[in-house]
């Protein structure tokens, strides 16, 4: 079965995978990480592989590294090796406000945590790795909000808004959704939703200003 689901991803790879991708309907082309996307995507659905296995599968296609990088963030964590930032998944469903409590209270002895800012290609590609690696497809959410004025957007850890990964005709406000969530099944792109919504959270922890982690979780 691995061997079937590397030979489909290699045929995915060089045919074009684009074109015969059903996420793809109606929408503009992605970036050059959708290659990526795409394999990890066959990976995932049709290869039931430890997670080592799948792992070292999605450090081999994406050009990342995920295998053994939690010990210096604590239990659960990933840190990416480029940056030395921390991500967690929290799989526990819960709203945009109480996912965001909880990130923060992962922090201690200087570190700084919150719900997760994206602000780079590499950090999506880094981050949408991350979520292959689930057993799931629930919605995430991610710190991009704009409760405090319409239509405009921010990061509650205060970064910069430098992407935009919103799938098309999005965001929408659609009845007053102010919160943002990752839809893994339209390839990891971005919508706006009710902040009260249940879902999965992600974070993002930084070191204290000594550069170290106590690895709380």
């Amino acid at each position: 079965m691995i061997l079937l689901c590397l030979l489909v991803s290699i045929f995915f790879y060089c045919n074009n995978v684009y074109s015969l991708s059903p996420h793809f309907l109606g929408m503009s082309p992605p970036s050059d990480i959708g290659n990526c996307y795409m394999q990890l995507l066959n990976v995932k659905g049709e290869c039931e592989q430890k997670l080592e296995e799948k792992d070292r599968k999605i450090e081999e296609i994406c050009d990342i590294r995920l295998h053994n990088l939690g010990v210096d963030c604590g239990n659960g964590w990933l840190k990416d090796p480029k940056t030395g930032i921390c991500y967690l998944i929290l799989e526990t469903v819960m709203s945009w406000s109480d996912a965001r409590q909880k990130c923060k209270s992962l922090a201690e002895h200087g570190e700084v945590s919150d719900l997760a800012s994206v602000t780079s290609e590499e950090e999506h590609k880094f981050i949408t790795a991350m979520l292959l690696r689930r057993k799931n497809d629930g919605y995430v959410w991610i710190g991009l909000n704009d409760i405090d004025r319409e239509g405009n957007f921010v990061w509650a850890d205060g970064s910069p808004v430098t992407i935009n990964k919103f799938r098309p005709m999005q965001p929408d406000d659609w009845k007053g959704e102010d919160c943002t969530e990752i839809i893994p099944s339209m390839m990891y792109t971005w919508n706006d939703a009710f902040c009260t919504s249940q879902r999965a959270a992600l974070c993002k922890k930084y070191p204290n200003p000594n550069g170290q982690y106590y690895g709380k979780y």
